[in-house]
């Protein structure tokens, strides 16, 4: 019968062996709390090691219980109550010997289960121990796969800032290129207006039918398209590449066919005086109609010339437009070249002038005014007038059967004279071409000036070449004689300095305005 004494023994006993595993649980706490906890916002890569210090230290613990704490101190107590024993025989207490006896033999069995408990703590220790070694492979493998993503965020950033060179590279490339390309096409293209040019002059001087071989027209549509200039040779255009000086070449070589076959190099001279007053106007030139020419005058007066449009737009200015409303006199009227008519379209009929039908185009070699019965007297003996076609230019077709004609928008165009370019401008930074290689615009329109009439006397009829001899106006020259709209324009300011006064006494003396031109014919083919 085991008595209380023999219980508190126990309790002892195993109070003293839990004691010994407690302390050697808090040494496996203080190992593994060296571990750091949470890295920043990242998982805590010494969790695994952490973990299997303080596991390993439990494990321990319980070997260290069996191996050394708790054996010991089950002997320890064994030897303590084996001399209790002793005691008690010489006490001659039979009990309490029996009880001893029996604790002894409880201890004794309880050392044999330690000796089975003791070999399943030792496999589990390998087993932690076998943990504990491949936790260590897997903090070697953490720290190469850290290693590799720190390898990885290096490349990554090299290979970024290799293509962010590239990329500007790249851009400067494109930019040194797109800057040379677009100095090239502006170039390209000044050269491209003066072929068009050539074309269209081709095209005027030649006035054949857009659609006969030797026209200008696959001549303008090959500039048009050209990206290239072409093959030339000493400066002058050649066949055989293509580009501006194919275009050229052709254009060149029918022309030198075409002189002679049109009779370009042999034209037809011509001078004749036209009158306003009667192959226009159809008043007589008896003075029972002076009153009729003095009411036609009088219509064509205007109170300020800035308000025709024609004027400002053809003529150079003769005053400062802030001076004010400057009157004069603006006839308008048309010419032509048609069978039966003379050349204000009038029908042909008695002291009626005209021009040849069958000659494909008669041009302007010069002209001049005269003013006829001009008072010099109340008037400038220098008077001038504008004379500006402001309408479409006709010719007949210079290959056709028949009496076909075609019209020409010609614009008085102020052509800027060109430029050299070498090299060194196509590299210059600051080089333009359609800046740098012209000396103006090629919208500047070319506007025309007065030109000094002449004052002559009625009864009188002027010699048309003396007059173009004298006071010619070549300013008109290659024009062609039909026009579609010509205007007269006569300032009052240049007949007086009273405009209104020097237009009262010119509409009250002038009783003819005459037109004398020289012109010179071409036959065609």
């Amino acid at each position: 019968m085991i008595t209380l004494q023999v219980l508190q023994y126990l309790i002892i006993a195993v109070k003293e062996s839990l004691e010994a595993v407690r302390k050697e649980i808090e040494n496996g706490e203080k190992i593994a709390s060296i571990f750091p906890g949470v890295v920043g916002l990242s998982l805590d890569p010494s969790g695994p090691a952490r973990w299997t210090a303080q596991y390993a230290a439990g494990i321990a613990d319980l070997l260290v219980l069996n191996g050394g704490v708790l054996p010991a101190t089950i002997t320890e107590k064994a030897n303590e109550i084996n001399i209790e024993i002793e005691k008690l025989r010489y006490e001659l207490d039979q009990e309490r010997f029996e009880d001893y006896a029996e604790i002894l033999n409880l201890l004794s069995e309880f050392a044999e289960e330690l000796k089975e408990e003791a070999n399943l703590r030792n496999a589990i220790g390998l087993q932690v121990q076998r943990m504990h070694n491949l936790t260590i492979e897997l903090q070697s493998t953490l720290a190469e796969g850290f290693r590799l993503v720190d390898e990885r965020e290096a490349l990554n950033k090299f290979i970024a800032s290799s293509a962010q060179a590239n990329r500007y590279q790249d851009m400067a490339l494109r930019l040194t290129h797109n800057d040379a390309v677009t100095k090239y096409q502006d170039a390209l293209d000044n050269a491209a207006r003066y072929a068009w040019l050539a074309g269209k002059a081709y095209d005027y001087e030649t006035a054949l039918s857009p659609d006969d071989p030797a026209s200008a027209t696959s001549a303008l549509e090959q500039i048009v398209k050209a990206r290239q200039l072409g093959l030339w040779v000493d400066g002058q255009p050649a066949m055989g590449k293509g580009g501006l000086a194919e275009a050229l070449a052709q254009l060149r070589e029918n022309f030198a066919t075409l002189r002679g076959q049109l009779g370009l190099n042999n034209p037809d001279f011509e001078a004749g005086t036209l009158s306003l007053r009667y192959e226009h106007f159809r008043i007589t030139q008896d003075a029972s109609s002076d009153d009729r020419w003095r009411e036609t005058l009088q219509g064509a007066r205007v109170d300020d010339l800035w308000s025709v449009p024609e004027f400002v737009q053809y003529c150079r200015p003769f005053a400062d437009p802030s001076d004010g409303p400057q009157p004069g006199i603006v006839i308008d009227f048309s010419t032509e070249i048609t069978p039966g008519r003379n050349v204000f379209g009038r029908e042909l009929g008695g002291g009626d002038h005209a021009y040849s039908v069958s000659n494909f185009a008669t041009k302007i070699a010069g002209n001049a005014i005269w003013l006829q019965d001009y008072d010099q007297s109340a008037m400038s003996v220098t008077p001038r007038v504008y004379l500006v076609p402001v309408g479409s230019d006709v010719m007949r077709i210079s290959g056709s059967d028949g009496i076909a004609t075609r019209s020409w928008n010609v614009v008085e165009q102020r052509i800027p004279a060109p430029f050299a370019i070498n090299e060194s401008n196509l590299n210059d930074l600051d080089f333009i071409p359609s800046i740098d290689t012209v000396d103006g615009s090629f919208a500047a329109l070319r506007r025309t000036g007065d030109s000094l009439a002449f004052a002559g006397v009625r009864g009188i009829e002027p010699d048309p070449q003396t007059v173009l001899n004298d006071l010619g106006d070549a300013r008109h020259v290659g024009r062609s004689i039909w026009n579609t709209r010509w205007l007269l324009v006569i300032p009052g300011l240049a007949l007086n300095a009273d405009p209104e006064a020097g237009l009262d006494r010119f509409v009250e003396s002038v009783t003819d305005i005459q037109l004398q031109f020289e012109t010179y014919s071409h036959e065609g083919q």
